[in-house]
């Protein structure tokens, strides 16, 4: 995920308003200084000056000792403890498989009514976890969201304590949460959340066109798997070109897949389901083009 986080961080100054300074709390497991230095040039390509870069130390795994993994790692975890680790107003939490076409800035001074801000996805019935979300008393029309990008009212969230009860209800509530902390965010936050505009959050998923950024600018989310940069995803992702075009303006500059490298093919095995449905689709869609089958 390093190439993918350049371009991730890079598109969204690029787009920035040259009127803030964008303040860059980076949480990096496992990234020693080679790697730090790679993503302050990626940075300084983008030729703003508007920006400041700081580095913590991820959390200890102890902390969510007990909670669900995802694909074996508690990484996804980090988004519920960053309020207690950095002190500002407000905080634009955004994930590395994006690509942002838009200015965030304005998400500095929208209105907050409630301590966390997202772009609504749908409502809970939509879910698979429509089940324990009515256990839990959510009515079918609550709106759901997803945690790609996430807005913070610090200190509203820290004044809710929301950090110990999220981990907590993480805790309780594990075999539930099929996508971890999204899960409980969703079943916590009940569909009382500042809604953002859908345009920073579009989804992206494997199996779907991508829109021209000129025409539709937001932040571009890769959902599902697998993703433009995985094994394979020159060939069957729709967002290739989008994704290699942005990684032009970074450090890597072009994308390169080492298949010799273990880690790409455990994530590939990990992922096998995106893999079969995606290729599913392409083939559906293949036999309904016209003149694909004989009369």
């Amino acid at each position: 995920m390093e190439a993918p986080l350049h371009v991730a961080a890079s598109s969204l100054l690029t787009h920035a308003s040259a009127e803030w300074t964008i303040d860059f709390y980076f949480v990096l497991s496992d990234f020693d200084q080679k790697h730090r230095d790679r993503l302050l040039q990626t940075l300084e390509l983008t030729k703003k000056g508007n920006y400041e870069v700081h580095f913590l130390p991820a959390p200890s795994d102890n902390i969510f000792a007990g909670m669900r993994s995802l694909h074996g790692d508690v990484t996804t975890y980090y988004r519920l403890v960053l309020p207690n680790l950095i002190e500002a107003d407000r905080l634009l939490y955004v994930d590395s498989d994006t690509i942002c076409f838009v200015d965030v800035t304005p998400l500095a001074t929208v209105p907050m009514p409630y301590p966390t801000g997202f772009v609504q996805n749908g409502i809970v019935s939509d879910h698979p976890e429509y089940a324990f979300f009515s256990r839990l008393g959510l009515t079918p029309d609550t709106p759901a969201l997803n945690a790609g990008v996430m807005l913070f009212d610090l200190a509203a969230w820290r004044a809710e304590d929301r950090t110990a009860k999220m981990l907590e209800f993480c805790r309780s509530y594990r075999d539930y949460l099929l996508c971890c902390d999204q899960t409980a965010l969703i079943a916590t936050c009940a569909g009382h959340f500042t809604m953002l505009d859908q345009k920073y959050n579009l989804h992206m998923y494997p199996t779907t066109p991508i829109p021209d950024p000129s025409q539709q600018p937001g932040i571009y989310h890769f959902v599902g798997s697998p993703k433009p940069w995985d094994l394979g995803g020159r060939s069957i992702h729709p967002g290739f070109s989008l994704y290699s075009r942005a990684l032009e303006s970074t450090f890597f500059r072009t994308h390169r897949t080492d298949y010799s490298r273990l880690s790409y093919w455990t994530r590939a095995y990990k992922i096998k389901g995106g893999y079969f449905r995606t290729l599913r689709t392409i083939l559906q869609q293949k036999r309904a083009e016209p003149g694909s089958q004989q009369e």
